[in-house]
């Protein structure tokens, strides 16, 4: 019986870890979230949008969208939900004309059964890929 050399071993085990390090590289990059919000807002005539999308941990910043206009994001969702609290990124909405604030949850893990979401805003809430529509989470009288 032939006893391996001590290169082989040691070359057998930098692969292994090379490949480790590959892999897990590639399941983090699967596991990335997109997210695509479209303004579809009409109110009655076509509106720019204003808003800010936040989670626990993130600020993506307030930003401004004209009418069919899209702003996409992507992030990586908690590996370990259920055990911890879910992902969830809530915005804020608004746009001339509209005393109101309105809120949003545009990804939340324990909710959404999607790789990229597609949401379409408009005057009653969103719309995930065309089909499911939501209303606003909430809406609030902003100061004057």
């Amino acid at each position: 019986m032939a006893v391996p050399s001590t290169i082989t071993f040691k070359f057998s085990i930098l692969l292994i870890i090379l490949f480790s390090f590959e892999a897990r590289e590639t399941i983090a990059i699967s596991l990335t979230e997109k997210v695509t919000i479209t303004n579809n807002v009409t109110d009655p005539t076509p509106k720019t949008i204003t808003f800010n999308c936040k989670s626990k941990d993130d600020d993506l910043g307030v930003h401004t969208l004209m009418f069919g206009e899209i702003y996409r994001f992507s992030f990586r969702p908690k590996i370990l939900y259920p055990i911890v609290h879910p992902t969830v990124f809530s915005c804020s909405f608004t746009w001339l004309g509209n005393p109101h604030r309105h809120y949003f949850d545009i990804y939340d893990q324990s909710r959404d059964r999607c790789f990229h979401c597609n949401w379409k805003i408009n005057l009653n809430g969103g719309c995930l890929n065309g089909d499911k529509c939501r209303p606003w989470k909430s809406v609030q009288l902003m100061d004057a």
